[in-house]
């Protein structure tokens, strides 16, 4: 099956251990994700907004 993700469940699959991330895991792993640069862009976008934090540095992760 083909699927596009929508952006507000990337945003709730990242921030919340639940049924988005659960979503997700078994799209990527049996389906096909499609992907459009305006989805790519919407997802940017949102992840830029100043309510959600900065993803950590690598130096960071590397720890």
């Amino acid at each position: 099956m083909r699927i596009v993700i929508d952006c507000n469940v990337l945003v709730s699959a990242a921030l919340t251990d639940g049924v988005c991330r659960l979503a997700i895991a078994e799209a990527i792993g049996n389906h096909e994700i499609f992907l459009s640069e305006e989805i790519l862009d919407e997802y940017r976008e949102v992840a830029d907004r100043p309510k959600f934090p900065p993803p950590p540095s690598k130096a960071a992760c590397m720890r």
